[in-house]
């Protein structure tokens, strides 16, 4: 293998790297808001292949703790726009796992969770999801209607 391939080889390997990290952190992100932790499920579709639910799960927790050495609470927004029935089973575990932390992790930490751009279907998807929510964190999610 001479220098030249070695170096595409490299280069490549960093285009892929730099697309993961994009990925990453279009899937979850502190807002400009320091106390608002975003979510994108979209980028999460995109991801989910090429990382393990465990290193996401650890990316939103990372971001999750570095909001709270600054304030009390935190606020979770998430875009669910384009998500269907087939993208939460083929996310439940990672949904299972992220509902179980962040009830155990921080049991009333969080102030709300705003959840935007449902499908018309959603409510029939949310019946799922909140199958893994336990009652009093229902009570903090807010469905966000687009405007007209």
């Amino acid at each position: 293998m001479n220098i030249a391939s070695c170096t595409n080889i490299k280069n490549n390997l960093n285009n892929e790297a730099l697309k993961i990290v994009e990925l990453l952190h279009n899937f979850c992100y502190i807002s400009s808001n320091e106390n608002d932790v975003t979510l994108n499920f979209k980028s999460l579709k995109l991801i989910n292949n090429q990382l393990s639910n465990d290193f996401l799960l650890e990316h939103l927790i990372k971001n999750i703790d570095l909001v709270l050495t600054k304030y009390d609470v935190f606020r979770f927004h998430i875009n669910v726009k384009s998500i269907s029935i087939l993208d939460v089973d083929k996310n439940k575990e990672f949904i299972h796992k992220a509902s179980i932390v962040l009830k155990e992790k921080y049991p009333y930490r969080l102030d709300t969770c705003y959840i935007y751009d449902a499908p018309s279907m959603f409510s029939n998807i949310f019946k799922l999801i909140f199958a893994f929510v336990d009652k009093e964190t229902q009570k903090k999610i807010k469905i966000v209607e687009p405007s007209p």
